[in-house]
């Protein structure tokens, strides 16, 4: 049985496994890291044959995409990587993850603006699945600039999209109207 949780609660489990229970932050993006690929293995069996592409922020969220591509990468997927930001902006434990792959030799393509999104809106439209791994739980404006560029292009691709926390139909790209 799948629970859905809301992003307060989301928060909550994050917050009471690493104060109360005294989980490493870095271990919880591992064992993301390992249902988010449990996930696609279940759905698509032929995962190695498929176009993948992780699509990452600099937070703790993109932090969980670096470590399912590495996941992934073990298995003989080579998912492409796009990040939204440069590796030294990422603070923590998602660096972590992002230095184990420049360290690697993984090449990660970093996207700086809505410019550099759009060169590779080609490789979005040929994905099979498109790994969402931006903003998780800490969104709480609408999204502007290169993130609204990219989950609107991530929204209206054809491709299976697996969002590590909310999904990017779930994204704010305007505000609300008023009613």
């Amino acid at each position: 049985m799948t629970k859905i949780l809301t992003t307060q609660q989301m928060r909550d489990v994050d917050r009471l496994s690493t104060e109360r229970f005294g989980i490493p932050s870095i271990l919880l993006m591992e064992n993301a890291s390992v249902q988010l690929l449990r996930a696609l293995e279940q759905r698509f069996p032929n995962l190695v044959d498929l176009e993948v592409t992780i699509v990452a922020g600099k937070g703790n969220n993109g932090g969980d995409g670096a470590a399912l591509a590495r996941q992934l990468l073990q298995r003989g997927v080579k998912p492409h990587f796009l990040l939204l930001a440069q590796v030294d902006e990422a603070k923590g434990d998602a660096r972590t993850n992002l230095e184990i792959l420049v360290k690697s030799g993984y090449p990660i393509t970093e996207i700086l603006s809505p410019e550099d999104w759009a060169s590779q809106q080609g490789r979005i439209d040929n994905s099979d699945i498109v790994v969402d791994a931006l903003l998780g739980t800490g969104l709480s404006k609408p999204a502007e600039g290169l993130y609204r560029a990219a989950i609107e292009s991530i929204n209206q691709s054809r491709a299976f999209v697996l969002a590590v926390d909310i999904p990017p139909a779930c994204r704010r790209t305007r505000a609300p109207e008023a009613t």
